[in-house]
């Protein structure tokens, strides 16, 4: 499945955490600490869930991208 599928990214501006990790396939445990570390980026959405912006998803995949092919060479 697509990250953000075309009917989700016109309609979404950012997922909700724990939809993010199962996007990911990762526990949302994991996304909790790359935002504690200041890696990702999140806003408190309404009814006080914690929402990272599809941008923000974006910019953090290219920067894991980038050094995942810089430790491959």
């Amino acid at each position: 499945m697509p990250l953000f599928p075309p009917e989700d990214s016109s309609l979404k501006l950012g997922l909700e955490v724990r939809v993010l990790a199962a996007r990911l396939g990762v526990p949302v445990s994991f996304i909790r600490a790359e935002i504690k570390r200041g890696r990702l980026i999140s806003v408190h959405g309404l009814g006080g869930r914690e929402i990272v912006l599809c941008q923000e998803v974006e910019r953090y995949l290219a920067v894991i991208a980038r050094r995942v092919d810089t430790a491959a060479a």
